[in-house]
């Protein structure tokens, strides 16, 4: 054949895809630990996650085959969505347990002073009982209300009806009920806004949108102030929706801070100068960037990813094609991947065939071969020969390509002889050798 079209798939293609997954899943297994840690997580639970990350990064992806590689990438991804699922339930109960103890704690230091109150007015002798009970200490807090309510047993026929249902609610507290009511009376629905609106408030200070939360409580103490009214109703109604949609936004900054995390650990396998840079700059902003910033930041960390994915692979590409030729004669030089690289095509001889040579051409995983002429000068009876030759010499190619766990299919390709050859100036073909740079070729972070 004269002319031909091929695509190869390499195993570096497998494995930089797989490093990939790992490096991800490996911050991703930190993320999730840091959480786990921070919480009351299940021991048999954190064991097994454990066991299985380590069974799945113990594997040396510089040796297994490329369908190997595929098997592990695959367990690596379902093993990452595994965990971001546990991140992200977990993180939504512990938000929200924690910001349902703010409350009760609330409830409780205001039961508290309320109940200190009552015993300054019915029993004014206790005065060691009231110091401690408008300390509001939350340690022992069962037992001093035990004690205030013992107290308040000889007076109870003197407490009125609302002070009867703050003792009963005061002693359900103390029975350790983990949610309980001011004063143990069914809420209205005015009162389960307002309550549903404070619990969002805490949820803001703990992710640390604390300007937010700040403004909430000043719209809350602004509803709090108007008369009952259908306007008091939609204004609590409205600052909840408002709520909801800062909270979604700080799970939503919290999730894209882990993403960038993420990506920096993709591209560090990359290594490269200008990448580690990159990956510090972002690392140094994340946390004070904003959602908006935060996608761009992902989008612009994935791109440098993909480019330098592409370069690798492609370079591994050509250098699996000329290291093929080279084993079937073919005069290969060090500069030739890179000028086939940089310049898109390059040009090489074979010893039996002086005269000619075979041009190899394409950035992407398809490429074409032809065979030139090196010189305009010359007998062009032996065109369709060296053409010849070339189609012999393909299938050794393919069963080299082979050896090294890559696959090189030829998917069109021109009879020898089927056009006139191209005819390439042996000066432009030095040139072709000569292009390539003294900047190293990137390489692969083990």
């Amino acid at each position: 054949m004269s002319s031909s079209v091929h695509r190869i798939s390499v195993r570096e293609m497998n494995e930089i895809q797989c490093r990939r997954q790992l490096a991800v899943t490996r911050k991703m297994f930190q993320q999730w630990q840091k959480m786990a840690n921070t919480t009351q997580y299940h021991r048999p639970r954190i064991e097994q996650i454990f066991t299985l990350f380590q069974q799945l990064s113990a594997n040396d992806i510089s040796t297994i085959s490329a369908r190997q590689l595929t098997t592990l990438k695959n367990e690596l991804t379902q093993f990452s969505a595994t965990l971001k699922q546990e991140i992200q339930t977990v993180r939504e109960q512990q938000l929200e347990q924690r910001a349902l103890a703010a409350r009760t704690n609330a409830h409780r230091q205001h039961n508290l002073e309320a109940l200190a109150a009552l015993v300054r007015e019915k029993l004014p002798a206790e005065k060691q009982l009231i110091t401690e009970l408008e300390s509001r200490d939350v340690k022992g807090v069962g037992s001093l209300i035990f004690r205030a309510l013992t107290a308040l047993d000889n007076v109870q026929s003197q407490l009125s009806p609302f002070a009867n249902q703050l003792l009963e609610q005061l002693k359900a507290q103390s029975e350790d009920v983990p949610q309980f009511w001011q004063y143990g009376a069914p809420l209205s629905p005015y009162a389960k806004q307002c309550e549903q609106i404070l619990l969002m408030i805490e949820k803001l200070k703990l992710v640390g949108y604390l300007n937010e939360a700040l403004s909430a409580q000043q719209q809350l103490a602004e509803i709090q102030s108007m008369n009952e009214n259908p306007q008091r109703h939609l204004r609590a109604d409205s600052l909840i929706l408002i709520l909801a949609k800062q909270l979604k936004e700080s799970q939503q900054h919290t999730e894209l801070v882990e993403k960038v995390e993420q990506l920096c650990a993709e591209l560090a396998i990359f290594s490269d100068d200008e990448n580690a840079k990159i990956i510090d700059e972002a690392l140094a902003s994340i946390h004070s960037s904003s959602v908006t910033g935060l996608m761009s930041l992902a989008e612009q960390l994935e791109a440098k990813i993909n480019l330098a994915e592409q370069a690798f692979v492609a370079e591994a590409q050509r250098r699996t094609v000329l290291d093929g030729l080279g084993k079937l004669g073919y005069q290969i030089q060090e500069t030739d991947v890179r000028a086939w690289m940089d310049n898109g095509k390059v040009v090489v001889r074979h010893p039996a065939t002086p005269g000619y040579g075979l041009e190899l051409g394409g950035k992407q995983a398809r490429f074409q071969t032809r065979t030139v002429a090196l010189s305009s000068q010359r007998d062009t009876q032996r065109d369709k020969d060296v053409d010849a030759i070339w189609c012999s010499q393909h299938q050794q190619l393919q069963e080299f390509v082979a050896q090294s766990d890559a696959e090189l299919v030829v998917e069109r390709a021109l009879p020898a002889g089927s056009n006139e050859m191209k005819v390439y100036d042996l000066e432009d073909a030095g040139q072709q050798r000569n292009t390539a740079t003294n900047q190293q070729p990137r390489t692969l972070r083990k």
